[in-house]
């Protein structure tokens, strides 16, 4: 998405709300939202994946920013700041603040020569606000005495990855789907819903009309336990992804099952130990059934091959198990795609 010239990658609908200024960045548009749960409105709105992105010949500018947090648990947002793939510096911004971040061009990048970017997946031209924990509103982009401009195509991965789940996709900037983009020199579109990946339908139409992608991966399931039976996770699941695949006949779209988590290892297996097993085995018998070639399953037990890898709530990664699940699944995508 494009506005003022100043690209606003993941993001799909710039919003407005009465009582503040500046842009709302939400992942979804409001007519998708209105589907969801209350809490997948909220995680859709979440601005955490998304990039505000543009070029300029300035020697120093800034972006002022602010953020509104919903979530109860958030109270402040995170903006890393790349030029290029070079990472620059990190800040936090406090809720109902606004912030203003100073550009200032990295000196010594210009005493690279040609041959230094000859691997970069971003051109070294492209200023890069990356955000996570928040919804982020941008108050201005300045730029004294130069234009902005939004990156060019080539200046930009060549690859693009939609990737849906739960908030153990969401997990941004860091989290391993970040982490085997970089491996991959994929530029990702994070659909990532936290508690509240649900399989909609009027979510996968988006997904499929609305976003220009290559590939796709599905990480199903772990929310919709205890909402749904396994024959209805199968049947939500099905169509999500025969809506995904009409509008993209053959790009890759791979699903991952369930990663290792406590329902697995419990002392006293429950409710939640059998619904693991057999909702993995609802995503193997879509599969099996589909004889789609270009639709794949990865086992979220090839991914996830450390479970110390786990926080202590011992569902969700570690900083070092996103790594390890990211460095595994760049490495079991890549001949997908």
């Amino acid at each position: 998405m494009i506005n003022k010239d100043v690209e606003f990658h993941n993001v799909g609908e710039l919003g407005k709300r009465e009582g503040y200024s500046g842009l709302f960045l939400y992942r979804f548009p409001a007519n998708v939202r209105k589907h969801m749960t209350q809490l997948g409105d909220v995680a859709a709105t979440n601005s955490s994946g998304a990039e505000i992105r543009f070029c300029t010949d300035a020697e120093w500018g800034s972006a002022t920013l602010s953020v509104h947090c919903e979530y109860p648990w958030q109270a402040a947002g995170k903006v890393d700041l790349y030029k290029g793939d070079f990472f620059c510096a990190s800040y936090t911004i406090q809720e109902g603040r606004k912030f203003t971040i100073r550009l200032t061009q990295p000196a010594l990048l210009r005493e690279l020569n040609d041959k230094a970017f000859a691997d970069s997946h971003f051109s070294p031209n492209v200023w890069r606000l990356v955000l996570a924990d928040g919804i982020f509103i941008l108050h201005e982009v300045n730029s004294p005495g130069k234009p902005v401009r939004p990156p060019k195509k080539e200046e930009k991965p060549r690859l693009r990855w939609l990737a849906y789940g739960s908030s153990i996709t969401n997990a941004a900037p860091d989290g391993y789907v970040h982490r085997a983009a970089r491996l991959l020199g994929a530029d990702v579109l994070n659909k990532g819903m936290c508690g509240s990946c649900f399989c909609e339908r009027e979510t996968a139409e988006y997904l499929a009309r609305k976003e220009d992608w290559d590939f796709a991966t599905l990480e199903l399931g772990v929310n919709m336990r205890g909402s749904f039976k396994a024959e209805e996770f199968e049947k939500r699941a099905s169509e999500f992804i025969s809506i995904m695949r009409k509008s993209n006949k053959s790009k890759p779209i791979i699903l991952l099952t369930i990663f290792p988590n406590i329902d697995d290892f419990r002392k006293k297996p429950n409710d939640m130990t059998a619904c693991n097993r057999e909702y993995r085995q609802a995503l193997r018998n879509i599969v099996s059934k589909s004889k789609d070639p270009n639709l794949h399953i990865i086992e979220g037990d090839k991914v996830l091959t450390w479970f110390g890898g786990l926080a202590q709530d011992v569902i969700h990664p570690s900083p070092a198990g996103h790594v390890l699940m990211g460095k595994n699944l760049a490495e079991l995508i890549s001949p997908l795609i």
